[in-house]
């Protein structure tokens, strides 16, 4: 009858096997796609949460609902991504990094901008596709402090009109707005000057007043046509020609004496009572 033999392991054969498979494992776990988001389904299978990474929006957590509703918050390098909307038309958006913050309400169709930059420069903007910026807001402390605010009306194919309201280091002025330029004007300087204008500078009204009590009105046609003035030396008219050549000035000294001139279109003086 033979005799069987038992071999006891030892220790090392033990230690030799176990390190092959640790090292199998750790092969095969190297081979396992490892990912980097966490996933939250619902019962049907679908992914409403997200944790990880987000792709374009960076690290961070999206929520998915029923529809096209959508919220996400990252971190994208050194900027804080927040989006979400109930569907494609009613977007919001709001981006903050090192250069400042953007808040945006709507897309394409209708959209409003708020933006604040670190410098403390404010912009607030609505706008359309179809009737481009509505309304304006600007304000910039860097440059002097101007601040300004516009109002337009929709317009479909053509310049808007509308309002424009400006205060910087210069004074401050309303515009009124006609086929996007000024059509009227009132303003007043930090130099103690105030004056409105009706039309455009050369072809139209100009009134202006000073601090010293000093007037001045102008009708203009292309040059100054007729000026009427008042200041501290004097009061007094003058009437030019279409050339800019000075045609007559009549007027009234501090003295109290008065004064008129006549001239004619090459700049010869004319007495007062002569026939041309």
């Amino acid at each position: 009858m033979m005799k069987r033999y038992f071999l006891r392991p030892t220790l090392s054969v033990i230690l030799l096997a176990g390190g092959a498979c640790i090292g199998n494992l750790t092969a095969w776990l190297r081979a396992v796609p490892v990912t980097t988001n966490l996933e939250v389904r619902d019962e049907k299978g679908r992914v409403r949460c997200l944790i990880g990474n987000l792709g374009e929006d960076g690290y961070g957590l999206q929520i998915v609902g029923e529809g096209n509703q959508r919220f996400v918050v990252g971190l994208r390098n050194d900027q804080l991504l927040v989006r979400g909307g109930i569907d494609e038309k009613s977007p919001v958006s709001l981006t903050c990094g090192a250069e400042g913050c953007a808040l945006t309400l709507g897309g394409e169709g209708a959209s409003a901008k708020l933006e604040l930059s670190r410098a403390g420069k404010l912009s607030v903007v609505h706008s359309t596709a179809k009737n481009g910026v509505l309304m304006s807001i600007q304000s910039d402390p860097a440059r002097g402090g101007v601040t300004a605010l516009e109002l337009r009306h929709p317009s479909e194919g053509t310049k808007s009109s509308g309002i424009a309201f400006i205060a910087d280091s210069r004074g401050a002025s309303i515009d009124l707005l006609r086929d996007g330029a000024s059509a009227a004007q009132l303003a007043s300087t930090k130099d103690g000057v105030a004056y409105c204008l009706l039309g455009a500078r050369q072809l139209g009204l100009y009134l202006q007043a000073t601090m010293a009590g000093n007037q001045l009105i102008e009708l203009c046609n292309g040059t100054p046509r007729m000026t009427l003035q008042s200041t501290d030396t004097g009061t007094g008219i003058g009437i030019d020609r279409k050339d800019g050549t000075t045609a007559m000035r009549l007027g009234l000294t501090r003295a109290g004496e008065f004064a008129r001139k006549l001239w004619t279109e090459k700049g010869d003086s004319l007495a007062w009572d002569a026939e041309k």
